[in-house]
């Protein structure tokens, strides 16, 4: 029995979606495979775990970035979307600003979302449309699961007050508190990255 057009994308959104899914799986056991090489180093400061939320962050900026190069459509949310990336890649190098730039440190990466944010008032006559299309498209999901696993689990779970109190002991406090966050906030990342390329499938290829 042939497929109608509308089973057909079905069908195409559900191997995509479940890809998407194995990714994740090959990308957690690929941390797991990098422990075992670095030892106690994975989750150190700037050590490796660090180093590849930096290039996924800067991945997604550059990916959003570009999406909004090609579609005007988009482009005041994909805009946001690349700053938002870009401000949570100077968030992660908090220390390195922090000795470089004392006084202000990583904060002027609030100038990113704010510049975005300008240019999304300016466009506001358009943004309700196309934030409605965002909503509705598999992209908005991916980015919604993005963010339950970096607040609730890198951050809430991740949380020094939280693990202190079933981890009295300092050291274990501090290790936890980093394995908790770093592994949850590169799981995050990552399926941001995978919400840029979900952007383009759903929102932009398919209305050409």
């Amino acid at each position: 029995m042939r497929l109608t057009s509308i089973e057909k994308g079905i069908l195409f959104n559900c191997l995509r979606q479940g890809f998407y899914f194995i990714l994740c799986i090959l990308f957690a056991l690929s941390l797991r495979i990098l422990a075992n090489y670095f030892k106690a180093e994975t989750f150190k400061e700037f050590g490796i775990i660090e180093n590849i939320q930096l290039f996924i962050l800067f991945l997604s900026a550059t990916s959003f970035g570009f999406l909004s190069i090609l579609s005007k459509k988009f482009r005041p949310l994909l805009i946001l979307f690349s700053s938002l990336c870009l401000f949570a890649f100077c968030r992660e190098l908090d220390s390195f600003f922090e000795k470089h730039i004392p006084v202000v440190s990583w904060k002027f990466c609030y100038l990113f979302p704010l510049i975005a944010g300008i240019y999304l008032f300016h466009t506001r006559k358009r943004v309700k449309k196309i934030l409605l299309l965002f909503c509705t498209s598999p992209a908005f999901y991916i980015m919604c699961s993005a963010m339950l696993v970096f607040i609730p689990l890198a951050q809430a779970i991740g949380n020094k007050g939280f693990i202190s109190t079933v981890l009295p002991d300092a050291n274990d406090v501090i290790l936890m508190r980093r394995f908790f966050e770093e592994s949850g906030e590169i799981l995050a990342y990552f399926l941001l990255f995978l919400s840029s390329i979900e952007f383009y499938i759903s929102l932009i290829f398919k209305k050409r």
